[in-house]
């Protein structure tokens, strides 16, 4: 991944409807946003719908 110093003048592979979506994102000040446009990673829960999904079956099947 490589980060974007300056959308205006880095992003010349990026659509211009994708450009305006991250012109509007820095206007936001939101940890979760920062943190995900700035490919922080430290903290990230890893919701793995597999595991969850065989963990929902293996814990109703207990009764059985």
């Amino acid at each position: 991944m490589q980060l974007l110093n300056n959308i205006e003048t880095d992003a010349t592979n990026l659509h211009s409807f994708f450009v305006d979506d991250l012109s509007k994102a820095k206007r936001i000040d939101n940890k979760n946003l920062e943190d995900y446009l700035y490919g922080k990673t430290a903290g990230r829960i890893n919701l793995d719908s597999k595991k969850i999904l065989l963990g929902l079956i293996r814990q109703s099947l207990k009764g059985f």
